[in-house]
């Protein structure tokens, strides 16, 4: 940013003995209409939302706590919350030593996001949700297929449904159920 200018002779004006600033110089690329993004006013924005909700996810699918996944990278829960919230912004460095502790490709923190519409779904989200997908994840995979068979059927999903997610888990292609 530049530095403020320093007051002339001529920028400055005396009227009966008062001297008071008659012109306030412009600053470049200060009052052009643009103004800057900001958390506490705008709320944060939902691609640090979804970024930190992928962040989230993964972190409870594999049983970390904040706690351990800060000093993991280095940092504190706090600013794990504030990153899981998308109060904070997380930068590329960052991103990178969050990856590679979570075991995931970095572009899995942007999986589902789609410039047309808001950023993540909340029951996606749902630490219940987590937890029990979770705990699927470690059980065989016959037992596994019969549990989608079953949570198809008490939602009313077709048999070619149930059948294809379980083709799907069973080839690696689905990390969640």
């Amino acid at each position: 940013m530049p530095k403020r200018p320093v007051w002339t002779p001529e920028m400055i004006s005396t009227n009966a003995g008062a001297t008071t600033k008659v012109a306030t110089p412009k600053l470049p690329g200060i009052g052009r209409g643009r103004r800057r993004r900001q958390v506490s006013v705008d709320g944060p924005d939902l691609v640090d939302v979804h970024v930190g909700a992928r962040v989230r996810e993964r972190r409870v699918m594999l049983g970390l706590s904040q706690t351990t996944l800060a000093t993991k990278i280095g940092l504190t829960f706090q600013q794990v919350q504030k990153y899981e919230r998308g109060a904070n912004r997380v930068s590329a460095s960052m991103m990178w030593r969050m990856a590679d502790v979570l075991d995931v490709p970095i572009s899995y923190f942007f999986d589902g996001l789609d410039r047309n519409k808001p950023a993540g779904q909340p029951d996606q989200w749902d630490p219940a949700v987590l937890r029990l997908a979770r705990r699927i994840r470690t059980l065989p995979l016959p037992i596994r297929n019969s549990l989608a068979a079953l949570v198809g059927s008490m939602v009313n999903e077709t048999d070619d449904e149930v059948e294809a997610l379980s083709d799907e888990i069973a080839s690696g292609a689905v990390t969640t159920v």
